[in-house]
């Protein structure tokens, strides 16, 4: 069957995309917790969780979260990320290029164009650089705009991450990587007939 907000997409893509999500939120919370301003190594256990999630963050915006930009629905898949969203926020964000969500903090009365960017990480002199982004209230960003330019602060601290749980985590990662190759999987599946 087909249904979602009156468009016809595929139950299946839905429910896929649904269960991309709660995977997504999972190695948020699990894996990385809360990311905060500062510098990381890109070999580190961090990146490539990091990076998991950014591709995670891809497949959820393709298969779920493209069908309910500019409603609340959207904004709170932000919050239940860790984003700050103010209230009566209209948002076009591109999903899956923005996974830094607790950097994020957007204030009431603003718009966010389609697939603009609110950049919170860099590579600089080869280390990952995270930094808040801040969208004021009563703000308005254009479509496919930038929203600030990166800073590097030099007073930036290296992150420490725990590595207590080291051995879970890389199995939960695992069982993360073969879940994003099976969705990936399942949406080449309708390309094919």
């Amino acid at each position: 069957g087909h249904f979602f907000a009156g468009a016809s997409i595929p139950f299946a893509t839905v429910a896929t995309g649904f269960v991309t999500y709660l995977v997504l939120l999972a190695c948020k919370w699990v894996l990385i917790h809360r990311v905060e301003p500062g510098l990381r190594v890109p070999s580190s256990w961090f990146f490539h969780v990091w990076m998991l999630n950014s591709a995670l963050a891809g497949q959820c915006k393709f298969l779920f979260a493209q069908y309910l930009r500019g409603s609340e629905w959207y904004n709170m898949l932000y919050r239940s990320l860790g984003a700050t969203v103010g209230s009566d926020v209209l948002s076009m964000l591109d999903f899956g290029a923005t996974p830094d969500y607790d950097l994020y903090d957007v204030g009431s009365n603003t718009i966010l164009g389609v697939d603009c960017v609110l950049p919170s990480h860099s590579i600089d002199q080869a280390k990952l650089v995270h930094v808040p982004s801040r969208i004021d209230t009563f703000s308005c960003v254009r479509s496919k705009q930038t929203a600030h330019t990166l800073w590097f602060d030099a007073n930036l601290k290296p992150s420490r991450t725990s590595h207590i749980r080291t051995h879970f985590r890389l199995a939960v990662q695992v069982v993360l990587i073969f879940w994003l190759l099976f969705s990936i999987y399942l949406c080449a599946i309708p390309a094919v007939r």
